[in-house]
């Protein structure tokens, strides 16, 4: 079995499929709190580029990322369809950061098997490396699962570690 089909298993795992920039990605069901709507954005002065800054949800602040600048791509203004994922970060030591990261447009929960799961390609991937855990099929279209710790931690500026900036 492979390092990728290991980390799934045999049982389906619900994954929440959204869109940014034209391609298709997932995360965990389990790791998803909730879907808001887009809401006012408090700008975090000299941060990372893709820091959209924070919200406020329901009086705890949580810091929101767009994803965009690591495709390449612009930032662009919200449409009816953007939203946002709060969603559990997990850092070394048990501890889970709570975040927001804008998508163009949440599309459904697919159930995903282990043995479905393929590694990422390596190359022709408009995206730095080590923020995809592994690819699925779709239809006629391919999935990237997310990897959270990837994402915050190798190009967020998140520090792995618990406690940690």
């Amino acid at each position: 079995m492979s390092a990728v089909m290991s980390q799934f298993g045999a049982t389906p795992q619900d994954h929440m499929v959204f869109s940014v920039v034209g391609s298709l990605f997932a995360l965990r069901l389990n790791s998803v709190r909730e879907v808001l709507r887009p809401m006012p954005v408090t700008r975090v002065p000299m941060a990372n580029p893709c820091t959209a800054g924070l919200i406020n949800v329901r009086g705890t602040v949580v810091p929101l990322v767009d994803p965009r600048p690591l495709w390449g791509a612009e930032i662009t203004p919200d449409t009816d369809d953007t939203r946002i994922l709060i969603v559990d970060v997990p850092r070394r030591g048990g501890e889970v950061i709570v975040a927001g990261i804008r998508v163009d447009l949440v599309r459904t929960v697919l159930p995903v098997l282990g043995v479905e799961v393929r590694p990422a390609p390596h190359m022709g991937l408009d995206w730095p490396t080590g923020i995809v855990s592994g690819v699925v099929g779709w239809g006629d279209e391919f999935v990237y699962l997310l990897d959270l710790a990837g994402l915050f931690t190798g190009h967020l500026g998140l520090s792995s570690e618990a406690g940690g900036g």
